[in-house]
């Protein structure tokens, strides 16, 4: 064909007929290769009874390369109590069980293995080999990450460990100076801080922001940390108060020395008064702007040493953990009134919406007034283990988790009784020895931990998380230990 040809063809009717006008046949485009295989999958191989998982598929061709999932049918493999799943590949949780999904496409098809999990049902167990913990609890970032501090025995040497939500370790730095009553705090911005004979503060990757290595006066101190609204801290070690900046660590102010050593401080509704127990001797109030003692309250008991609880807020309410009981006082100083006798060792309270304190000493109770007792729960000898530290938690619609010498136990708390929920071990025969303040984390797994140093009965030196999918009780006014899952110590308003 001439050169003409070739011009007027592809003017009048483009490349593919300009091939049909010279002579050749237009090439076709290869042919799909088949559907060969399907892959179920989800971002989590568990979920909770009640809760929807979303699944997704893969696929590829018989060349082995990925193409565009087509449209699939799912379905359950099992009764229908086991659940169902949508078009979307939306599953919807029935009864605690292993569940098999299929999808299928023509002849091509693939399952996955699901675990329902029933509330109370292990999650996961994190070990952390060497290392016992004791003190308050873990505390839980902003991001959801984990923090727990655990000790080397029969030293001041320590680890912290950042632990994500599904039980793998973040970062873990060595600390050292530390006590039997030493715990995480989280701050408003993510850093953690860790107030003991030495101090710390990491950030949320685990770089240390700083760390204040002068020895306290003595090792008998009850160290805590607080932080208010504002960022600023607070701090409690060697019998004196501190405001520190949070960026630095260099104390803002020191209180004047306070005897045996103050208990984790307090921070006021408002922000202006930081409350610090001086363990068997009164509650005293800090002006938070300088350190001066306001005014203080004297202990019913005198001279018994407490541990690991501060004072708790609610309203005017000032709520203090004794060695036997516990002591109510209004927002001047004013004794209103004492609880009974409830033995020795007396946890921090969480409130309820109502008022009610529930607080764990060689029984659970539940207190409305402070001098009444609605209910006790008795596990002989004791409840809250160890019992000087820490304090049972409220979720929402009256649920109450603790810790106990026994195993870890939920509790439905609402009306005038009580009922366990939920036990770990569910094995009622077994035992074990749970030390650490529960947390409500933020989807509402609940985080506890079982230490070996309690030596309260048989214990794994582990991190342990917990299903449940209820939220800490949002209308009170402190709902666990050291007010919120931060641990901050910072009353509501």
């Amino acid at each position: 064909m001439s050169r003409a040809c070739v011009v007027s063809a592809m003017a009048a009717l483009g490349l593919t007929v300009l091939a049909a006008a010279c002579g050749h046949e237009p090439s076709a485009p290869p042919a799909p290769r088949p559907l060969a295989r399907l892959d179920v999958y989800a971002v989590d191989s568990a979920v909770l009874t009640g809760h929807s998982l979303p699944l997704h598929v893969a696929a590829w061709n018989s060349d082995g390369l990925p193409i565009t999932p087509p449209a699939v049918e799912w379905s359950v493999v099992g009764p229908a109590t086991q659940g169902s799943v949508d078009s979307s590949g939306l599953y919807q949780s029935g009864v605690a069980s292993d569940v098999l999904v299929a999808a299928v496409a023509g002849r091509v098809a693939d399952t996955i293995m699901l675990h329902v999990a029933a509330r109370g049902e292990l999650k996961w167990l994190l070990p952390l080999e060497g290392f016992g913990m004791i003190g308050g609890g873990p505390a839980e970032g902003p991001d959801g990450t984990i923090y727990v501090l655990s000790f080397v025995a029969r030293d001041t040497r320590g680890r912290l460990t950042a632990v994500r939500p599904n039980g793998t370790v973040r970062w873990q730095r060595d600390v050292t100076g530390l006590n039997y009553a030493s715990y995480p705090m989280v701050g408003l911005d993510g850093a953690i801080y860790v107030a003991s004979i030495h101090s710390w503060a990491f950030g949320p990757a685990g770089e240390t922001l700083w760390h204040d290595d002068v020895r306290a006066p003595a090792l008998n101190e009850f160290p805590g940390v607080a932080q208010d609204r504002a960022g600023w801290l607070y701090s409690s070690r060697g019998g004196v108060l501190r405001s520190l900046d949070p960026g630095t660590g260099d104390p803002l102010w020191t209180s004047a020395p306070q005897g045996i050593g103050l208990t984790p401080p307090t921070v006021s509704s408002d922000g202006h008064t930081i409350y610090g127990y001086n363990s068997g001797t009164a509650l005293v109030a800090f002006d938070a702007g300088t350190g001066v003692a306001r005014w203080s309250a004297p202990d019913a008991y005198a001279y018994e040493w407490v541990v690991g609880t501060g004072p708790a807020v609610a309203g005017d309410r000032i709520i203090i953990p004794l060695a036997f009981g516990m002591m109510e006082i209004d927002s001047a100083g004013s004794r209103r009134a004492l609880s009974p006798d409830l033995g020795r060792g007396v946890s921090e309270p969480a409130i309820g919406p109502d008022g009610t304190l529930y607080v764990g000493a060689q029984s659970l109770y539940a207190l409305n007034p402070i001098t009444n007792a609605l209910w006790q729960y008795r596990l002989s000898p004791i409840v809250l283990s160890p019992n000087m530290y820490g304090g049972p938690a409220l979720a929402a619609g009256g649920v109450l988790y603790t810790s106990t010498n026994y195993g870890f136990y939920a509790f439905d708390v609402a009306g005038s009784a009580s009922s366990v929920r939920w036990r770990y071990p569910s094995d009622t025969t077994q035992t074990l020895s749970f030390a650490a303040a529960p947390l409500i984390g933020r989807d509402g797994t609940v985080y506890s931990y079982s230490s070996t140093l309690c030596d309260c009965g048989p214990a794994l030196d582990a991190l342990f998380a917990f299903w449940e999918d209820v939220p800490a009780e949002p209308n009170s006014p402190w709902p666990m230990w050291r007010h919120d899952a931060r641990r901050s110590g910072q009353a509501s308003r």
